[in-house]
């Protein structure tokens, strides 16, 4: 035994050779060989002291039971659970922590198998365990692991089995945690009230005063189920005087008690087997109640260092309650339970930073929990003391260590905003109160923006990344003043008035002292704080619409100040100074454009007015030069952009029918052309849509005459021609092929260019009238023949590919009715054979560009088969084959990055035709005539249809996660449709390869996060052919995939699949399938 002890110990060693290793590992398998290998290591883990000898001890033991376990006798099943159980209750004050753990996980895998039926003493002789320190470790380790075994998704045990330990564990919940409550209790008492601990003796077991004796006395602590004394609200604030006192039902000694390690780790261990419990638990009176919680609220109260680890699982205790919405009968007794110890932590946490940081996440957490679930509860107490809440809260949130937890305090803020702005317009009384808080939270307005401003906060602001962009291109820094914007916006809902008194000012001051500040590094901060400040006011935009009249001088002077200061800005080119100033001039374009809806109320008062319209028009026109300057080559794109979107929205909103003969518009219009030639193609369609809505769209409140739309298309025309007869010569020129001029890069730039400014203008009338549009076809129609040309010279050209489709797609989207079905179809069927087979393979060995033409090329089908009007019917057949011919099998064939650009666009094109076209393929007698006419046989879509589907089908074979999303949300979306699932082409060519997939994908788990939408597709299958699924599926899956199955376990997967019979069934039946799936097949390969 000694030199299979030291060959355990070699095996170990990591510097032994594969060699070596082979040769121990055959000596130890010879060793072991034969019926009951446990039997021989029972004395080797009884003398060793080694701790890897132990550990290759307890696997040899663990191996046996999973494997050998359901082939043993009673008495071999007795001596193995005896010897373990044994081994640790005596030597676990000696063991290790590993070791300690893998001796539990073989009592749990244990009672797994054998309880209740072989070991129905197992609670019982746990809860046994409490004559020492060591024994009562060992026995809520084992509680604790059985907690999360017996919870456990693990596919270790059959789905009854575990359903069976889960329910049977439920039964002794009551009785455990009732144990567990006791200990801490008492303990409790020991440690914070009596300050009298018991010594532990050198064997680690306790005195007979020890709390280990007496784990069920009641408890004594009545106090805590009285309702707290409670003073009436105050209407004013009073900072730094509480008008409430919570008395403590017990008093606890927080700054002089004495708790040694032993009792420390009980209570960890206590605890974490309380918060495992409450994430499953029901919650009704056997598992909570006010003694319960009032004892868990004692611990929750515990953030000094020493015992800090105590009040964090304490108060994750506490949030798992809240968490669930737990509301018992008597519930507003145990909330105000609650709220008093709240409000005793909230009064005692002063020095923040020197508290852990993870108790203070919890108890922000917890706050979180009682204004979100619990406040309108709360409330209902008639003296409940809010004001005191909200003065304590905000002493809290002052005093947060670092601006992420102010971060975490803030967004509760905003949650709590939104609970009063919910309730304010409710009636009087609720509007008084929200009065009565007015002085409290203009306090945690000022504070806020202590907090939020660089010119006071500067060195805790700077802790957030502020280079790093999300998606949605915001920083670290971006997000937290967006929270403190709106949480403005929330408080300007409650207190309008002074809030916007408190912008003004700031506004006013931080721009007077950047203007006179020196010092760089000043200027810039004040920048950001304008930035700050003026996203408060466009958040609160709506204030200046309401009552127009009485608030339009105000009004108009702050957005002429507005003006000005983006106008000092702008011609100084402070932009050029770093992304600090370029953010503040987007913003001052932005809040202006929020503006906008005051600006039509001003032109529509002012239209029968002269001496008004003239002032607006005069207002209107320095509006769009100070667009213009944002129309800079200095600029970025991004503040371009900005500027644009203004002049957009002042063009497609405010509509004023004179714009066009003002200088600024006429000054513009006649150099813009040359200006744009260097501008991304993004800002040149922004720029030009917004120019382009002065031509095509009719004034507000007015309908412009046929004489004035033949004015407006000869005003669009002369702009068009600055640039389109060059382009219109340029691609017209008779050798313009065969003397390479469509080569050179001049010639590449100016198609690019020009097609570019007919997409903004298409995209400027895509939702407007007929006769908007009509103006855009009359201009453009003598373009179009000769842009269609282009696609065979450019096939391999994808940067100038991309704009040919681009501008196709928004024509076609555009203007479809003006160029009419014929013109389409046959520019179709030319790009069809254009783009043939081997110019598709090509295109998905290219670069990005030119996937990116064949995406705008699906896009524009995509376009074309959303009409469903029965008029594209000639162009279906087309369409489908392209798709299904070309598309599929070319793009499909093989894996390239192109493919992965490709396929979602593909995927939308299927979704289109299937569901906007469905009655093509299951067509009624008239839809059947006019997709015959022009043919002598009647045709049959069926194969077409069945090759939708399975392209669909084959999505769910790949990786694309968004692509099975969308063709599980086609699915059913078809279903409800034309009843997908019933249809007879379905049942017939479809039911089975399906459900093959998709129970593959179910039991290979390899969708997992999808499994819910998987199995709903699943069941809308069998429930619309369940005769076929009963009779003839299951027997077929079952053959499929459970050959390695015993008939026993056949038998118990034929049940699941025959139990289904509604949504909830089959859900149920899929999951535990899954579950007893994973554990036969693992089971049948030992």
């Amino acid at each position: 035994m000694d030199n299979i002890e030291n060959v355990i110990i070699l095996l170990f060693d990591p510097t032994l050779s594969p060699n070596k290793k082979t040769e121990l590992d055959n000596i130890l398998n010879e060793f072991l060989s034969g019926n009951k290998s446990y039997q021989k290591v029972e004395f080797l883990l009884k003398t060793t002291i080694n701790e890897n000898v132990r550990f290759y001890c307890l696997n040899i033991f663990e191996d046996y039971i999973n494997t050998q376990w359901h082939y043993l006798e009673t008495n071999e099943k007795l001596e193995i659970r005896n010897f373990i159980f044994n081994y640790l209750k005596s030597n676990n004050s000696t063991l290790s922590r590993l070791i300690i753990n893998k001796g539990v996980k073989i009592i749990v895998n244990i009672a797994k198998k054998d309880w209740p039926l072989d070991w129905p003493d197992l609670i019982s002789d746990l809860l046994k365990l409490n004559n020492s320190f060591d024994e009562l470790r060992l026995s809520f380790n084992i509680i604790k692991t059985m907690n999360e075994e017996f919870t456990s998704s693990r596919e270790d045990i059959n789905a009854s089995r575990k359903i069976e330990l889960k329910q049977l564990l439920l039964q002794y919940v009551p009785l455990i945690i009732s144990r567990i409550m006791g200990y801490l209790e008492n303990i409790y008492k020991e440690v914070f009230i009596m300050n009298s601990v018991s010594p532990v003796s050198a064997n680690g077991t306790f005195e007979p005063n020890s709390f280990l004796l007496s784990p069920g006395t009641p408890n004594s602590n009545s106090g805590f189920n009285n309702l707290p004394i409670v003073g009436i609200s105050p209407t004013s604030f009073s900072p730094g005087i509480n008008s409430f006192d919570f008395p403590s039902p017990v008093s606890a000694n927080m700054t002089n008690f004495n708790i040694d390690n032993q009792r420390k780790e009980i209570c960890v261990l206590l605890l974490e087997n309380l918060n495992q419990f409450f994430t499953w638990v029901p919650f009704s009176k056997e598992y909570i109640n006010s003694n319960y919680l009032s004892i868990i609220l004692n611990y929750a109260r515990l953030y000094q260092d020493e015992v800090v680890d105590l009040g964090i699982l304490a108060m994750s205790c506490i949030n798992e309650i809240f968490s669930k919405n737990y509301v018992p009968a008597q519930f507003i007794s145990i909330l105000l339970d609650v709220v008093s110890h709240t409000f005793d932590i909230l009064k005692n946490v002063s020095g923040l930073r020197n508290i852990d940081n993870t108790y203070l996440e919890k108890f922000t957490e917890h706050l979180g929990l009682f204004i979100t679930q619990h406040l309108k509860r709360a409330e209902t107490y008639k003296n409940f003391p809010l004001s005191d809440f909200l003065i304590l809260f905000l002493n809290y949130t002052n005093a947060q260590p670092d601006i992420f937890a102010l971060e975490r305090c803030l967004n509760l803020w905003y949650s709590l905003l939104e609970y009063f702005t919910d309730h304010v317009n409710e009636d009087e009384k609720e509007k008084m109160k929200i009065e009565s808080y007015q002085s409290i939270m203009l306090q945690f307005m000022e504070q806020l923006f202590l907090k939020a401003r660089f010119t006071s906060n500067e060195y805790n602001l700077k802790l957030y990344n502020d280079k790093t962009e999300d998606d949605e291109y915001q920083t670290e820094l971006d997000h937290f003043i967006n929270i403190c914007a709106d949480i403005i916006s929330k408080l300007s809902e409650l207190y309008p008035e002074c809030v916007l008194q408190k912008l003004l000012g700031l506004f006013f001051n931080d721009f007077q002292c950047m203007q006179s500040e020196t010092v760089f590094h000043a200027v810039k901060n004040y920048a950001r704080d304008i930035t700050l400040t003026l996203q408060c006011f466009g958040r609160i935009a709506y204030l200046f619409t309401t009552e127009f009249e009485n608030n339009f001088n105000s009004t108009f002077q702050l957005i002429q100040q507005f003006m000005h200061t983006l106008s000092t800005c702008m011609e100084n080119e402070i932009y050029t100074n770093g992304n600090v100033f370029i953010k503040l001039c987007i913003q001052l374009y932005n809040t202006i454009r929020l503006q906008v809806h005051w600006m039509v109320k001003w032109y529509t008062v002012s239209q029968n007015d002269e001496k008004s319209m003239k002032e607006f028009m005069q207002f209107l026109d320095n509006l769009v030069n100070l667009c213009i300057l944002g129309f800079n080559e200095k600029c970025s794109d991004i503040l371009m952009s900005a500027s644009a979107s203004l002049l957009n929205s002042i063009t497609s909103t405010v509509r004023p029918s004179k714009l066009l003969i003002e200088p600024s518009v006429q000054g513009y219009l006649s150099v813009i052309n040359n200006q744009s030639i260097k501008w991304s193609i993004p800002v040149k369609q922004q720029i030009y849509s917004a120019f382009f809505n002065i031509f095509t769209l009719p004034g507000l409140n007015q309908t412009p005459c046929e004489n004035e739309w033949i004015e407006r298309t000869k005003a669009l025309n002369q702009l068009i021609d600055q640039f389109g007869d060059v382009y219109y010569n340029q691609i017209n020129q008779e050798d313009f092929v065969s003397s390479m001029n469509y080569m050179k890069n001049e010639t590449r730039l100016l198609i690019i260019h020009t097609l570019t400014i007919f997409s903004a203008i298409l995209k400027s009338v895509r939702e407007e009238t007929s006769n908007s549009k009509t103006v855009v076809f009359e201009v453009l129609k003598k373009y179009l023949p000769s842009t269609f040309n282009l696609l065979q010279p450019y096939i391999n050209d994808g940067e100038i590919l991309l704009s040919i489709f681009d501008f196709l797609l928004n024509l076609f989207d555009s203007l479809q009715k003006q160029i009419g079905l014929p013109a389409i179809s046959k520019t179709i069927n030319t790009f069809f054979s254009i783009l043939n087979e081997d110019q598709i393979s090509s295109i998905m060995f290219g670069n990005k560009k030119d996937a990116d033409a064949l995406i705008k090329f699906i896009q524009l089908l995509t376009v074309l088969v959303e009409d469903t009007s029965k008029s594209i019917y000639p162009l279906l057949p087309d369409i489908i084959s392209y798709s299904i011919n070309v598309i599929f099998k070319k793009c499909f064939a093989n894996e390239t990055q192109n493919l992965e650009r490709i396929q979602y666009s593909y995927y939308e094109l299927i979704e289109k035709v299937l569901i906007n076209q469905w009655r093509y393929f299951f067509p009624n007698s008239l839809i059947k005539s006019i997709i015959n006419k022009n043919t002598n046989q009647q045709q049959d879509h069926k194969n077409e249809f069945i090759d939708f589907l399975n392209i669909i089908l084959y999505s769910f074979k790949g990786k694309d996660i968004n692509c099975i999303k969308k063709n599980i949300n086609t699915l059913n979306l078809l279903n409800e449709k034309c009843n997908l699932f019933s249809q007879e082409v379905f049942r017939d060519s479809l039911m089975v390869n399906y459900l093959d997939v998709l129970f593959d994908i179910l039991l290979n788990k390899s969708l997992d996060f999808l499994r819910d939408d998987i199995i709903q597709i699943v069941y809308l299958i069998i429930s619309n052919n369940y005769m076929i699924y009963s009779s003839n599926y299951i027997p077929h899956l079952l053959s499929l995939k459970c050959t390695n199955l015993t008939d026993n376990q056949l038998n118990i997967i034929s049940t699941y699949l025959n139990n289904i019979k509604d949504v909830q069934s089959c859900t149920e039946n899929i999951y535990i399938l899954v579950n007893d799936y994973y554990y036969f097949s693992r089971i049948n390969c030992r």
